[in-house]
This record gives C-alpha cells, sequence and structure tokens, in this order.
C-alpha cells in the first residue's frame, strides 16, 4: 500500500507533466496576423504625376476571401493555414499597398485607396482582379491580376492588361513567404505606373 507522500509525489508529478503539455500546446497554438507592404522607394516619373488616381475596386478569388493565409501544397490542393493570418482584408490590404506604390512611383501624393475617399475627384481610375495569388512555403509565389484603368471621361476603360509574375521564397516560413508576394504586388504596381505614364502622354 503507498503512503500519503508517495501518493502526492506521483500527483505532483503528473501534474507537473500536463502543464508542460499544455505549455507547449499554447504556444504551438498562437495565431500570428501579417500585412502585405510596399516595396516602392524610388519614383520612375522624371517630373510629379499631375493627375490624381485612385486604386479600387479588388477583387480576389472566393477562396481567398478568409483570414486564413492559402498556400498550395498539391496541384489540387491548397491549405489554410489555422495559426498564420491576414490582419484584415486582403482586397483592401492589396488596395492600399498599390496606391503606396503607385505614389512613390509616380511622384505624387494624389493616388489613394477608393474605399478611403470615395466620391473623391480622380482622373484615372485602377480597377484589379486577382486571378491567383499562388504561394508554396519555401519555395515560389506567383500572381496573376488583371489590372483595367478607366479614363473619368466617360468612365470607359483606357487600357487593360492581364499581369503574371513569380518569386522564390527567400527562406521558410511565412514572412517569407509574405515578403516574395511583396515582390510580386510591386512590379504589378510599376507595370501600372509605366501604363499611366504612357496614357497621360497620349
Amino acid at each position: 500500500m503507498k503512503s500519503g507522500w508517495e501518493f502526492f509525489s506521483v500527483a505532483g508529478i503528473l501534474a507537473t507533466c500536463l502543464l508542460i503539455l499544455y505549455g507547449c500546446s499554447s504556444k504551438s497554438g498562437q495565431s500570428h496576423f501579417y500585412i502585405l507592404n510596399s516595396r516602392a522607394q524610388t519614383p520612375i516619373a522624371a517630373h510629379s504625376f499631375a493627375k490624381s488616381v485612385v486604386v479600387g475596386p479588388v477583387r480576389v478569388p472566393t477562396h481567398l476571401e478568409r483570414p486564413n493565409i492559402v498556400t498550395r501544397t498539391g496541384k489540387n490542393q491548397l491549405h489554410l493555414s489555422e495559426y498564420h493570418r491576414w490582419a484584415g482584408s486582403l482586397e483592401e490590404n492589396i488596395g492600399i499597398v498599390v496606391a503606396k506604390d503607385l505614389s512613390r512611383l509616380l511622384n505624387t501624393d494624389n493616388v489613394t485607396y477608393y474605399l478611403h475617399k470615395r466620391g473623391w475627384p480622380w482622373d484615372y481610375r485602377v480597377e484589379i482582379e486577382i486571378m491567383e495569388m499562388d504561394g508554396r512555403l519555401g519555395e515560389k509565389v506567383s500572381l496573376e491580376a488583371r489590372w483595367t484603368i478607366y479614363r473619368r471621361e466617360g468612365n470607359k476603360a483606357a487600357e487593360s492588361h492581364i499581369a503574371r509574375f513569380e518569386e522564390d521564397v527567400q527562406g521558410q516560413g511565412y514572412n517569407a513567404l509574405i515578403e516574395a508576394w511583396d515582390k510580386t504586388f510591386f512590379k504589378l504596381s510599376e507595370e501600372i505606373a509605366n501604363a499611366l505614364l504612357k496614357l497621360d502622354r497620349s
């Protein structure tokens, strides 16, 4: 028959083990939140772009309309991360990042995301439809997007193009994945900025 001290000793060991297991599971179950960031630094416009530009609306595929970050694990298989999430609306984040990139590339403050200033008097509006935003952890990301530029006069499409970009993921984990996507959106913004400059000269 076990003494009372032996009983309490075993109970203490079990309690300690449970606390360690709980601590490990709590740590691994912590959520991490991410945003895309603007990467533009140097203007491509020789002078400040004189016209006003509004970015939006931005649309993403329905499988990306969720807080979970979606990555590809197979040709027809996706993974929705439980603990790695977007900090807010992906559509809004994309719109803000492209607007910031365009502002720096065009050397002007007259660029905004359309949800921030509804009714803002714009000269050009940039609509973006994300057709694919794919990524494999530690490997590659890809972006396919249709952008359309509208002139305010008649609100008619002046130019439209489907852009495709790929970037290697420089490292493991989700931070490296998001940074690679940052680069693809910068390339998208650069293409749009060049199109706006060309349209404004025509």
